[in-house]
């Protein structure tokens, strides 16, 4: 894909929650596996009264590149709320493999929008209400985020010992 494309799957109205999942597919970065995360889940969340917006983000890339579409994804989202029939508090993500990868790295660099932007859009927070990580490609273990420099500030504060017992 050159270009990101969202495809909006909405239930039918008599079964509509007003909650949204944009799902990122994975597929490495390098290509999207649109079916299996994507066309196996609609039907099913549907039926849930859950509105599905496939964000086929641009591939081949990298997570730095797509970071900017997932925000805009969820602001487009958010936009088009009382179109859509959909809370804008509702809307969440979830992300397959690279598509998961994205999601963390989004969590972390969200914002609650810019109100001086000029494109009204980025004046929406891009931060999801709700996030779904489905076998997240790249994340770190405890032992790798504990070698990180920045993590290893932060982990002087964290308690990741397991409980003992049966």
């Amino acid at each position: 894909m050159d270009k990101p494309e969202l495809r909006v799957f909405l239930p039918p109205a008599d079964r509509a929650t007003g909650t949204a999942v944009i799902i990122c597919p994975g597929g490495g970065y390098g290509l999207l596996d649109y079916k299996a995360h994507v066309v196996e889940f609609v039907a099913d969340y549907q039926q849930q009264g859950i509105a599905v917006i496939a964000l086929l983000y641009k591939v081949p890339t990298t997570a730095e590149l797509a970071l900017p579409e997932g925000k805009r994804a969820i602001r487009l989202v958010r936009s088009r709320a009382q179109d859509w029939n959909l809370d804008p508090q509702k809307i969440g993500m979830q992300g397959y493999s690279a598509g998961g990868h994205l999601l963390v790295n989004l969590t972390a660099h969200a914002d609650d929008g810019d109100p001086q932007a000029q494109d009204p859009l980025d004046r929406l927070s891009c931060r999801p209400n709700f996030v779904m990580l489905m076998c997240p490609w790249n994340i770190w273990t405890v032992d790798e985020l504990l070698a990180r420099e920045a993590a290893g500030r932060i982990a002087e504060t964290l308690d990741f010992s397991l409980p003992s017992g049966p």
